[in-house]
């Protein structure tokens, strides 16, 4: 198993960093939406929750920290799915009802929002898009109400 040993001081940097990638990833998203391209928004509507699930995997690990190094399992800030459920969890204990969106989890779910594919049963390109997630100006909400709950998460954590 491969770790990342931070130091505790570098933690407050990175805390702000995942911050603003979420806030950027939004606003982007926002602009994709309301352009009409949802597969392009719900993709980065996805890549912000998931900063905002790294950033809960670094508290986390601040908090469990009794040394001057905080370890984080390489294969958390890798993974897809364990960032966007941290996100989902971090949500939860926000009073923030994101988990009635059905978001893409899998590989192929997120590959299907960006990339067009060949589909050798048809003989046609194709570019799929199912927007049964829910409502993409109710997701953009949610998300907005996350980020700013996250900055005054991250003002409490800065000023500890």
């Amino acid at each position: 198993m491969v770790t990342y040993k931070i130091p505790s001081d570098k933690i407050p940097k990175g805390l702000k960093l995942f911050h603003d990638n979420a806030q950027d990833f939004w606003f982007t998203a926002r602009i994709a939406a309301r352009e009409g391209s949802l597969n392009i928004a719900l993709g980065l509507y996805t890549y912000a929750l998931e900063e905002i699930g790294k950033f809960t995997l670094l508290r986390e690990g601040l908090g469990r920290t009794t040394t001057s190094e905080v370890i984080i399992d390489e294969r958390a800030y890798k993974s897809h799915n364990l960032k966007l459920q941290k996100a989902m969890s971090q949500f939860d204990e926000w009073n923030i009802p994101l988990n009635q969106f059905k978001l893409p989890l899998s590989q192929e779910e997120r590959q299907r929002l960006w990339f067009v594919s060949w589909d050798p049963e048809s003989g046609e390109f194709k570019r799929e898009f199912t927007p049964s997630f829910g409502n993409i100006e109710q997701l953009d909400e949610l998300v907005r109400r996350g980020l700013v709950t996250m900055s005054l998460d991250l003002k409490t954590l800065l000023t500890a």
